[in-house]
């Protein structure tokens, strides 16, 4: 959070699970069998959130008093903070309109994989009090989506803003990969025009990077790896080859 008085406020809320892991990622995720478990991991996971979030509010209190900045954004990513599911999410949001200071127009996100079984329901989300979705489409061709891992069609990222905007989200936004492994200039521009078709209202472009995050000490208790596996780290050491600085900055500058 952005601790200035005089300055719009910020909350970021993590949701570290998603149904699969993508190989490139370095965030801190539970997918698979870890995501799925126990309703009681997920319940417990909730509870100390909620803990947290009293926290912090409980420290802009002490700093700040009635002069604690108001929250202009808030934003749950992951992870893929949808799996939640719209009960859960707008527990979270009832309590950072109690104890946080919402601003009137806030910008109130939820990152969401395009995928039907992962998009969660557009309009409860709204009721929830989500008014921005970004959705994780990285690429817009079946080849690109297979150089990238993912898991989900190209049709379900138009189906998946379709849905969106029925179901009254205000803003919908796209992420979208670059400096894939053998992904030429004119790929890229396709995967533009593609999602321009779609009229998103924003799109977010990342440079793909691929680091080692155990090298970076990301490891789990008892040295299982958060965030990736012995799969995704051959993965990575097949993509990395297959990059391109000066293709990247081709594609940079095209966008």
């Amino acid at each position: 959070m952005t601790p200035l008085a005089s300055a719009p406020a910020s909350l970021y809320i993590h949701i570290p699970f998603c149904v699969s892991l993508c190989p490139y990622c370095d965030f801190v995720v539970y997918a698979g069998a870890a995501a799925r478990g126990p309703k009681a991991r997920l319940d417990a996971f909730l509870e100390a959130l909620h803990v947290e979030l009293d926290l912090r509010a409980d420290a802009l209190d002490a700093a700040f008093g009635r002069r604690r900045p108001a929250l202009a954004t808030v934003y749950l990513g992951g992870g893929t903070p949808s799996l939640l599911g719209a009960s859960a999410v707008r527990s979270l949001l009832d309590q950072v309109r109690a104890r946080f200071r919402l601003g009137r127009n806030a910008e109130v996100t939820i990152e969401a994989n395009p995928g039907p079984e992962e998009r969660g329901d557009a309009q409860a989300l709204r009721m929830a009090g989500i008014n921005r979705i970004s959705l994780g489409a990285q690429a817009m061709s079946t080849a690109g989506l297979r150089r990238l891992g993912r898991r989900h069609r190209v049709a379900d990222v138009g189906e998946a803003v379709r849905a969106a905007r029925d179901g009254g989200i205000a803003s919908i936004s796209l992420d979208l990969l670059y400096d894939a492994p053998d992904a030429s200039l004119t790929d890229w521009i396709d995967t533009l025009d593609a999602a321009m078709d779609l009229a998103p209202d924003h799109l977010s472009l990342y440079a793909l990077t691929l680091d080692d995050p155990d090298a970076e000490g990301l490891t789990g208790p008892g040295g299982d790896h958060l965030p990736t596996t012995a799969g995704a780290r051959r993965w990575r050491d097949t993509a990395r080859p297959r990059q391109d600085e000066d293709r990247a900055a081709a594609q940079y500058h095209h966008a």
